[in-house]
């Protein structure tokens, strides 16, 4: 049985951990400004974010603004401004070169030195990469001599050795600034760049600086480029299961730094994950939790979209982890808080969302198992509304569910509820799909792709075929025959009970299928009065209003 949380469980778990880095409890919920305050005024703010995760020393600094936060800027460690280019100045495995110039920029304010502190934490391809991606050519002094130079676009460094050929006008003034900085940095090194920029391609250079950058990241929970989807497969429950039985815990991966979850300040309230999350408020193992459900967060971030520049899709993120993890959670304790408790002391966070996918799957591969069998995902219109919504949903990767409402919108799953009720729609679809093309020869690819007859009508023509004739079939039927069955089904404006009782009636152990069809066939007959229930019987039938209730000539 699944019990609600209580009324705000995440105040008393997630508020311990600001409290722990010497934050106000409800520093996660302020607004951006509010935050800056609140760090500006510790004794030693220093202290404070140099404590942080390197991905949360970047979610900071963005949620607040690199312009308005750039005091803090100069209190992190060299891993966490390494962490904060490295998210910010690519998109997937392009680089950025003008959030780079905007980082650098900002460095510059703070002050000159700091920038070059700046400079040492960045690996010598990305410096090289930018310089690059500015520049055509990078010529010598007896190179100009040799050749001379274009009116425009040139840039020489300022000791005169070097000239860098820009193809941007708009580019000179920033390379001016870089080069200006990099001399008064390290000449020697500048020298070495500039001298890797003649003999470098850019594609080079970016793999080079792409690789080291990956590296560091996938030890913050990012996925490497080739391993993306993988917490989406399939998953074996049964060692989980057996470790959760004998009580031994998941290992975990050590850190220094304290969580402040961030990302997790916008996230669902009402999710069973939450009853359990309470249990550990006053655990150690708590603030353990809490670190490797973050590195999950960044693996999901990065499933979500390959640029996590924007704020937003943290915490879009990190509302997916958690409803994945609630519902993998309350299907291993079987909605029994205490038990969750117990799991979630036990079990990672990975662990937990890859059981929640799991939770799912069986109704994914079925609704993937439809579409097939129907001829396309085009072919779902042949069922209600609410129905090709969800399989659509269903069939999608990684699998979501449609809203019961309409719009129908998909969404992951919130809880069980959501699980089972996808089981029902989509066993309901396989039975339904199976049952028109084996029992009732409909060729579901026999028309183009979104056009012919619906299921409901293709069961309730078959249906009608055998009432008229005794042998159901899927001949269209004509205004004759319409008006036939009207006066032979109907009695006033129903269907007469005893043609419905095929429909109702189970049989003594009805299989799901079984149970499927005969509610399918319930609800197409009730379009069929629908349609023809309140017209007269001693009239003609006018096709037209018959609408998809029927297969009609």
């Amino acid at each position: 049985m699944s019990v609600p949380p209580s009324e705000n469980p995440r105040r008393d778990a997630l508020e311990k951990l600001p409290r722990a880095l010497d934050l106000p409890p409800d520093f996660t919920t302020r607004t951006p400004t509010a935050r800056l305050a609140a760090l500006l005024a510790l004794p030693d703010p220093a202290k404070v974010v140099r404590r942080l995760r390197p991905d949360e020393f970047y979610q900071l600094i963005n949620g607040i603004g690199l312009e308005d936060a750039h005091h803090l800027l100069p209190y992190g460690t060299s891993e966490q401004r390494k962490a904060y280019v490295d998210i910010d100045a690519w998109s997937g495995w392009r680089f950025q070169p003008r959030r780079l110039d905007r980082i650098l920029e900002v460095a510059r304010e703070v002050s000159s030195d700091f920038a070059m502190r700046l400079l040492n934490d960045l690996d010598p391809e990305v410096i090289a990469l930018r310089l690059m991606t500015a520049t055509v050519e990078v010529l010598t002094t007896d190179e100009v001599e040799a050749r001379g130079l274009p009116d425009e676009g040139v840039v020489t460094t300022p000791d005169g050795t070097f000239t860098l050929i820009c193809a941007d006008p708009e580019d000179i003034e920033v390379m001016r600034r870089w080069l200006d900085l990099l001399y008064a940095w390290d000449q020697d090194e500048t020298y070495r760049i500039l001298h890797a920029l003649r003999r470098e391609t850019p594609a080079t250079l970016e793999e080079d600086a792409f690789r080291f950058r990956d590296a560091r990241l996938q030890d913050l929970g990012f996925p490497g480029a080739a391993e993306r989807f993988e917490i989406f497969e399939p998953f074996d429950l049964g060692p989980l299961k057996e470790r959760l039985r004998d009580g031994r815990r998941s290992a975990t991966r050590p850190s220094g730094a304290l969580p402040l979850a961030l990302s997790l300040s916008g996230t669902d309230r009402g999710l069973f994950f939450w009853t359990a999350l309470e249990a550990l408020a006053d655990s150690p193992r708590l603030p353990v939790f809490i670190t490797d459900l973050l590195y999950l967060v960044n693996r999901v971030l990065g499933v979500r979209t390959e640029d996590w520049f924007e704020a937003d899709e943290w915490t879009e993120s990190a509302a997916q982890v958690l409803r994945w993890v609630s519902v993998g959670l309350e299907d291993l304790s079987a909605g029994d808080p205490e038990e969750a408790a117990r799991i979630a002391s036990l079990a990672s966070p990975v662990e937990l969302f890859r059981a929640g996918v799991q939770a799912l799957r069986p109704a994914h591969v079925r609704a993937r198992k439809v579409v097939a069998e129907a001829g396309g995902s085009a072919n779902l219109r042949r069922f209600d509304e609410p129905t090709a919504a969800m399989l659509h949903a269903l069939a999608a990767f990684p699998p979501k569910v449609a809203d019961e409402i309409p719009p129908f919108l998909p969404r992951d799953p919130l809880g069980l509820a959501d699980v089972a009720r996808a089981e029902r729609v989509s066993l309901g679809a396989e039975a339904v799909v199976g049952f028109a093309r084996q029992a009732l020869g409909f060729d579901t690819a026999a028309a183009s792709p979104g056009v012919g007859p619906s299921f409901a009508s293709v069961v309730a023509t078959a249906w009608a075929r055998g009432v008229l004739s005794g042998s159901p079939s899927l001949e269209p039927l004509s205004a004759e025959e319409l008006r036939s069955l009207r006066a032979v089904a109907f009695d006033g404006a129903r269907i007469r009970p005893a043609l419905r009782r095929p429909a109702t009636t189970a049989t003594v152990t009805p299989t799901p299928g079984e149970a499927a069809i005969r509610e399918f066939l319930g609800g197409a007959l009730d379009k069929v009065e629908e349609a023809l229930g309140g017209l007269d019987p001693a009239a003609p039938v006018d096709l037209r209003f018959v609408g998809d209730a029927l297969i009609v000539q």
